[in-house]
């Protein structure tokens, strides 16, 4: 069995679930400084959080709010305040569904399409940057490493 801690010390080691939090802590600290520092980003004060729902209703479509509840693990009100704001930014929209008008629709605007690539610009820079050091077949071994562990769990 995987231990937590070094009995020895009663310190957490090199837990993987804390090292990977640690790590989630830096990422989303990066890709939101990055976020604010630009320009246009800037203004519209985007967090990653919000990206995320940005990138969910990026296929043609979009998605419910509930289908982006489930994958981002966020409780209908948070999700809802959070929905708020990007309708308020202009960059997505609700669309009431003409069979059911219970259902709720979230899709991208034109301005929130416009400004995805560059936040993906930024995520994939704060990666790169994370990452310099690794080589590409152990940047390819992590991403599957992760992949089984997200399958898994």
């Amino acid at each position: 069995m995987y231990e937590l801690t070094d009995s020895s010390t009663d310190e957490p080691r090199t837990d993987i679930g804390y090292l990977v939090q640690r790590l989630r802590g830096e990422i989303l600290a990066a890709i939101n400084g990055e976020l604010g520092a630009d320009e246009r980003l800037g203004r519209l004060h985007v967090s990653l959080a919000q990206l995320v729902i940005l990138a969910l209703l990026a296929p043609e479509g979009g998605a419910t709010a509930s289908d982006v509840c489930k994958v981002m693990s966020y409780g209908t009100g948070a999700m809802s305040r959070l929905v708020d704001r990007l309708a308020r930014k202009g960059l997505i929209r609700r669309r009431r569904n003409c069979e059911d008008r219970r259902r709720v629709t979230l899709e991208l605007t034109d301005e929130g399409r416009a400004v995805l690539p560059k936040m993906w610009e930024i995520c994939a820079n704060v990666t790169g940057r994370i990452l310099r050091s690794f080589t590409e077949e152990e940047i390819r071994q992590l991403e599957r490493l992760l992949v089984r562990a997200l399958e898994t769990a």
